[in-house]
């Protein structure tokens, strides 16, 4: 019973930040974490392996799919013989609910004394967000929004040949198909994720979910923290501004930022001056319905 009450204490101090990469999760992770109580988990990638991307894994462009097939775990779940069938998820859900708990008690036993919340960075694992969110449902969920077109601009550069991203292996070599080519098929990502999230959001209980837009954030980053720290129920640090100060982009050595550097730039709207014309038609064409439902001007 002890170690069952354990295991539910844990999820009680879940937050699971979603959306989708190059949004400012780093930023946004490197910041609260400045809490003495607060432990974070930076990109654990388990929402990677629960949903798996369709386009992606057949080596097909996105275009062709609608929403209900983006997803295997959609496409499939009528299927008996798939591992993750609908008709065998009174199985599945318990033992994958054990897995994550159970791997993350272990982690936190591990990596820290700290007793408050555990903030899990998981943007790139963002299309299992639904999945993870029900079977944790005492969690919380964190969702971090930001213009698809200033993510996709940003994931342009860093899938550069020579930028930050290259140690994982490719990269582009920038000419222009390739980069219309690239445009289009994470704009159809980039939807699929925000969908997922917005289902996982809608489904959990309002006092367990919150959003940070970037925009927002960059604008007043110490109003924002001051908010996170209260849904979170830790009380913010003494020193809290010049936390705040200290990890903004400004105080980032010049060397360090500019194009094929991790921390690249920080206006938001820069999508209009780096997109050509060509691919932010491309861009507001995948993504226009869904940045209009998330209150951006398509």
């Amino acid at each position: 019973m002890r170690e069952k009450q354990k295991r539910a204490q844990l999820e009680r101090r879940l937050t699971w930040v979603f959306g989708s990469p190059r949004t400012g999760t780093t930023w946004l992770l490197n910041l609260v974490c400045s809490h003495p109580h607060v432990l974070g988990i930076d990109e654990p990638g388990i929402g990677m392996h629960l949903a798996l991307y369709a386009p992606g894994a057949l080596g097909v462009p996105a275009a062709g799919f609608n929403f209900q097939q983006l997803r295997v775990n959609d496409s499939r779940a009528g299927d008996d013989d798939y591992f993750f069938a609908a008709s065998y998820a009174d199985v599945w859900r318990h033992s994958v609910r054990a897995l994550l708990i159970d791997r993350l008690a272990a982690h936190v036993d591990r990596a820290s004394a700290r007793s408050g919340p555990v903030v899990i960075k998981e943007p790139n694992g963002s299309l299992g967000a639904d999945i993870v969110m029900s079977l944790l449902q005492a969690s919380r969920l964190l969702w971090m929004i930001r213009d698809g077109r200033d993510v996709i601009d940003s994931q342009l550069d860093a899938a550069q040949k020579g930028s930050w991203l290259a140690h994982f292996g490719g990269g582009l070599e920038g000419g222009a198909a390739e980069r219309l080519s690239f445009v289009e098929e994470q704009a159809h990502l980039w939807v699929a994720r925000t969908r997922v999230v917005q289902r996982a959001y809608d489904a959990h209980a309002p006092a367990r979910r919150h959003v940070i837009r970037y925009e927002e954030m960059r604008t007043d980053t110490l109003s924002t923290l001051q908010s996170l720290y209260g849904w979170l129920g830790v009380k913010e640090p003494a020193d809290l501004a010049e936390i705040v100060a200290r990890r903004s982009f400004e105080a980032l050595p010049v060397e360090s930022t500019g194009s094929g550097q991790f921390a690249r730039a920080a206006t938001p709207g820069l999508w209009r001056d780096n997109l050509t014309p060509a691919e932010q038609r491309v861009a507001n064409g995948v993504m226009g319905e869904t940045l209009a439902a998330l209150g951006y001007e398509a």
